[in-house]
């Protein structure tokens, strides 16, 4: 009885101390890195210490998962729903798309502010939507923004190019008391140094009294494939281009983390921080990531493109591993169970902060990766049968305790981006895509099964726990489980709301907006279409 009581004063105290006590929150989001891109994976020959550091004085996420695309993932995170729910399921948002996160979404800002979290403040990328003005950062709750409104963009000039037109502009826009709109100001500064200067400004301005939310999208390691001389150097034993220039990437963003930690440190923020480092999704293959020993890569909804980096690290973080499911999702909703603060509208999200800090029962189970309406898989000639009316034609994934289902095309169907692990290239010298004649000697099968008896399925099964990286299709095995995992998508399926398609719209054109990309569409603007 005296050991129970011992134990209740101290969560007592540690309750008490904890909710009087400045939160200051951290959300670190690195753009297309890769599983084996990060050395404490022990998978690859790039070397990230601080990056290492960081997760080892932290909370690894071991089942950390986010979307297959950049747009899904992003949007995921800022409103806690998936992106069925948000019509942003489909595709990443074009630079001259109009599609975007609607008015009645409420993103993680806009809650903070309903709970008078003032400090609250945005570096790097958006890519949720700029069509409208009201879609910006600057308008969906943060404070101050300094950062790019779509997907990519040079990591010098800001510039960017609609694909197949030759709409080109800049890309940059900043959000202060002192300064709102788009801006020259930066051309020809690196990214990674330029984001660094903002978060450097951001992070001394904190009153370490009062609580904070920042998000750090930072633009690496995303194309274009541009890296300094200093980290090039590192990696020139690494004959492939594209991983020479990526690896060197990786050294900057992880030379960036360290150099924000840091400023937490100075600033008497870090020991009452509650921070997340995640990727968005799975490395581009074809751009020098990798994400050996996962099957596929970005864009497809395999294990390479849904299992991604992810971890928590703070002074108000346990240290150690957390090995329930979490999906990016639950980030919105983690952050306000911390700041105890509610949530008003329904969200797909589970708060895990308490299971964190008091290792209470993993609140979630399930994961639904995706569906995708407009990707309907006719090639494939797969005559079996299943007792459910779910169209497995159907590109969608669902997670259910160990089990993973995929219906449909999970991806590419090219050789170029096959879906079975691939090991850097620095491995063996050779260049990151391997096709049918490697097959065999990286997977122990025969080229057959990965290409044409694989491909030919619209319905896998796969037991993650046991079978990582999908090598083992068990669904023949196990119809009752595949049955019922068909149920469930069909109940998701219910709730979908149709994808956000618009057009590509020629008013977006910067050479109309002074050579900028920024908002371009105005209710007089939507009046005029309406009346055509």
């Amino acid at each position: 009885m005296k050991g129970i009581s011992i134990l209740y004063l101290f969560w007592y105290l540690f309750s008490f101390v904890y909710a009087t006590q400045a939160k200051h929150v951290l959300v670190i989001i690195a753009d297309d890195f890769g599983w084996a891109d990060v050395s404490f994976h022990n998978t690859g020959g790039i070397q990230t210490p601080n990056i290492d550091r960081l997760v080892g004085g932290g909370l690894e996420l071991t089942n950390y998962y986010t979307q297959h695309i950049c747009t899904p993932t992003r949007s995921a995170l800022l409103t806690g729903r998936y992106p069925i729910h948000t019509g942003l399921q489909t595709n990443v948002i074009a630079i001259s798309q109009s599609s975007g996160l609607q008015r009645d979404e409420m993103l993680l800002p806009e809650y903070l502010e309903s709970c008078d979290i003032k400090q609250r403040h945005m570096v790097g990328k958006w890519h949720v939507g700029h069509g409208h003005s009201w879609m910006t950062p600057w308008k969906r709750g943060f404070e101050t923004f300094s950062g790019y409104l779509a997907g990519a963009e040079d990591h010098y000039t800001r510039e960017w190019c609609m694909e197949q037109t030759d709409w080109c502009g800049v890309d940059y826009s900043e959000h202060s008391a002192s300064l709102s709109g788009p801006t020259n100001s930066s051309w020809g500064k690196y990214s990674g140094d330029l984001y660094l200067q903002k978060m450097s400004e951001i992070v001394k301005s904190i009153d370490p009294t009062k609580d904070s939310f920042i998000y750090f999208a930072p633009q690496h390691v995303h194309y274009p494939l541009q890296a300094l001389e200093r980290h090039l150097v590192k990696y020139s034993w690494i004959k492939d281009t594209n991983r020479r220039n990526y690896a060197a990437m990786v050294a900057s963003l992880d030379e960036i983390v360290g150099d924000v930690i840091d400023l937490y440190h100075k600033n008497r923020l870090l020991k009452n921080t509650i921070g997340f480092f995640v990727a968005d999704n799975g490395g581009e293959t074809r751009d020098g990531g990798n994400n050996w020993p996962l099957s596929g890569q970005k864009w497809t909804l395999l294990e390479g493109g849904v299992k991604a980096t992810g971890f928590m690290f703070g002074g108000l973080v346990p240290l150690g591993k957390y090995n329930g499911l979490f999906h990016v999702s639950d980030i919105l909703p983690t952050v306000m169970e911390a700041f105890n603060c509610p949530i008003k509208k329904k969200i797909d999200g589970y708060a895990q902060w308490e299971a964190i800090i008091y290792s209470n029962d993993f609140p979630r189970s399930q994961i639904l990766h995706n569906i995708d309406p407009t990707k309907i898989n006719k090639v494939a000639n797969d005559s079996r049968t299943w007792n459910s009316d779910w169209d497995v034609r159907v590109q969608a994934a669902l997670r259910k305790g160990p089990w993973k289902l995929i219906t449909g095309d999970p991806g590419f169907t090219s050789d170029e981006v096959p879906e079975f692990p691939v090991s850097p290239p620095e491995w063996h010298q050779q260049g990151p895509y391997k096709t049918r004649g490697l097959i065999s000697q990286i997977t122990g099968k025969s080229s057959d099964y990965y290409f044409d008896n694989h491909r030919n399925k619209l319905v896998r099964l796969y037991k993650i726990d046991e079978d990582p990286t999908e090598s083992r299709d068990i669904s023949d095995q196990n119809p009752s489980i595949v049955e019922e995992m068909l149920n469930i998508l069909i109940k998701y399926n219910s709730t979908m709301v149709p994808p956000q398609l618009p057009d590509l719209d020629p008013f977006s054109n910067p050479k109309l907006h002074e050579g900028f990309w920024f908002p371009w569409i105005s209710d007089e603007y939507n009046s005029k279409k309406q009346m055509l």
